[in-house]
């Protein structure tokens, strides 16, 4: 078959892996996903191409790192600041630039890499006279149809940040070339982690401890990579001048440079692109063996595991034996019952979602991953946020089970309370830690003792709980309301886009409300006014939220 045709074959298995991993995502809510794709064919083709243009534009946000370190490194050179020091800092600004291109791209996409490996995504092909080496190419292009888009800005950024920051068409072609290479580099990387997180987590066999086990990781991954970038680009970007122009820069001698520039990855492309923007007349021959050296084991690597990658892409669709499956007999040999309230009830039905569905998974670990953004301001304003996502995915949950629980007698209030137990506790958690974090890093004790930071997280972090009981009201009267009660279930969907602008639009206004006026009370009163002002507020919304909720579930 000719490579095109194949190409156009690879569309079916990859729209098949996506599938696979969105379901295994939705957990829950597998039910309401059919029917968002029995409503509307092209679903799952739209969810995949935003997730691509979201992954891309958040890469290409990168741009701006290679591009004020090339304009440092000019400024550094006129300065006078010694070549050494700028070849150390510049090649090690761009490392840290391709390492974060790499680590983002597997974070977000290895759960989905994982759906290809896992047999079924071909089982259809392999009724068909197909080749077994066609198949491998089918295979390849499938994955690569998954991940193209991010591809393509990982080859692409890096050169036009060149081009933007040098003018120098030399420098671009060359950086074009790295960047493919870096970008076959965590492709094949991609390929190869994918492989062995399906090998262990087994998508068919979901509810194992091992396989929610890594369903957690892989989640906390894909959270951890995530803040370590944004807080790496907000922290890094404003450090590039000092660290160019440090005092400390004789540590680095031309001898550590050498062996450093030889490292394959990451060090040896930014090491070469600096050191080429510095010009020829700066290069020794020990620099041009030393940069041949590590080019060459770079190509050596990335073509290893390429071909590795390949390997593990045929061996995927080609024939998998399936294990027997031994069936042992269960005897039980006591049986208990234990007595449990309704809200506890409900509440361990959540719980145990959290190792199973991977949007309640998300709905835990993003507010604790909260707490890595900011100072102690940005933690009390991120709870509004925090509580509007906790409200509105275990709400979600409630259309899991929903025939059982019509058989029994159980309040809407208990079914509420269990809710609202999950914000009461994540949210603050998520301040607790914003708070460790600021004080750890001495960002307050200039002006502020640790003391006065206490206080001042003692009375903002009732809003959180506060706050999530007049969410999850809000969401309940918009779209649980029926004749003579109120329903955790969106029964109510005219109108929806408008409900919920008015939710978000609340949401931001509360969160620069919050944020802003805190701000502005402290440094106007300190600590003695922002109690005053805020604590009154607190009550009131407390006996707001309290009626309120009386009023809709009754005891």
């Amino acid at each position: 078959m000719s490579t095109n045709l194949l190409f156009r074959i690879s569309k079916y298995p990859y729209q098949e892996a996506f599938l696979e991993s969105q379901m295994a995502m939705a957990g829950s809510n597998q039910s309401k996903f059919m029917e968002d794709m029995k409503s509307n064919r092209n679903h799952v083709k739209q969810m995949s191409f935003f997730t691509k243009i979201m992954v891309s534009m958040f890469l290409a946000m990168m741009i701006l790192i290679p591009i004020q370190t090339f304009q440092t490194l000019e400024i550094a050179r006129t300065y006078g600041v010694p070549n050494t020091w700028i070849t150390f800092t510049g090649g090690a600004l761009i490392s840290i630039f391709m390492v974060v291109e790499t680590i983002y791209l597997i974070s977000i996409s290895l759960f989905t890499a994982s759906s290809f490996f896992s047999g079924e995504t071909y089982l259809w092909l392999r009724t068909l006279p197909i080749k077994k080496r066609d198949m491998g190419k089918i295979s390849l292009f499938a994955f690569f149809r998954g991940i193209d888009i991010q591809i393509y800005v990982i080859i692409l950024i890096f050169p036009i940040a060149t081009i933007i920051a040098t003018q120098n068409i030399l420098l671009m072609c060359l950086s074009l070339l790295l960047s493919f290479l870096q970008a076959s580099f965590s492709f094949s990387l991609l390929v190869i982690l994918g492989e062995k997180i399906n090998r262990v987590l087994k998508i068919n066999d979901a509810n194992t401890k091992k396989s929610n086990f890594i369903r957690i990781f892989v989640l906390s991954l894909y959270f951890i990579s995530l803040t370590v970038v944004m807080i790496g680009i907000m922290t890094l970007l404003p450090q590039i001048p000092a660290m160019m122009f440090a005092e400390d820069h004789f540590i680095v001698t031309d001898t550590m440079n050498h062996i450093i520039r030889a490292i394959p990855y990451p060090f040896n492309s930014s090491y070469i692109i600096t050191e080429l923007f510095l010009g020829y007349s700066n290069s020794s021959s020990l620099y041009l063996i030393t940069a041949i050296i590590g080019f060459i084991l770079f190509i050596l690597v990335d073509w290893f595991l390429f071909k590795k990658a390949l390997k593990k892409l045929e061996l995927a669709s080609g024939e998998i034996k399936l294990p027997k499956k031994v069936i042992d007999d269960t005897k039980f040999s006591d049986v208990s019952v234990r007595r449990t309230t309704p809200v506890q009830a409900f509440f361990n039905k959540d719980k145990k979602l959290v190792t199973r569905d991977m949007q309640v998974i998300t709905g835990v670990l993003l507010p604790i991953m909260y707490g890595f953004f900011g100072g102690i301001a940005g933690g009390m304003d991120y709870m509004v946020f925090s509580a509007a996502f906790l409200i509105y995915i275990f709400l979600k949950t409630e259309s899991n089970g929903g025939a059982i629980l019509a058989s029994l007698p159980y309040k809407t209030r208990d079914q509420a309370k269990a809710k609202l137990i999950w914000p009461f506790i994540l949210t603050p958690i998520s301040s607790i830690m914003t708070l460790g974090i600021a004080l750890l890093r001495g960002e307050f004790q200039d002006y502020i003792t640790t003391e006065i930071m206490v206080y001042r997280f003692l009375i903002l972090v009732a809003l959180g709980p506060i706050l999530s009981v007049l969410i999850l009201e809000y969401k309940v009267r918009m779209f649980g309301k029926l004749k003579y009660k109120y329903v955790l279930d969106e029964v109510n969907k005219s109108n929806s886009i408008i409900k919920w602008g008015i939710l978000i639009i609340g949401a931001l206004a509360l969160h620069f409300l919050i944020f802003i006026g805190s701000e502005n009370i402290f440094e106007s009163y300190g600590i003695q006014g922002l109690a005053l002002i805020f604590i009154p507020i607190e009550i009131v919304l407390s006996i707001i939220s309290y009626y309120i909720f009386n009023r809709m579930f009754p005891k």
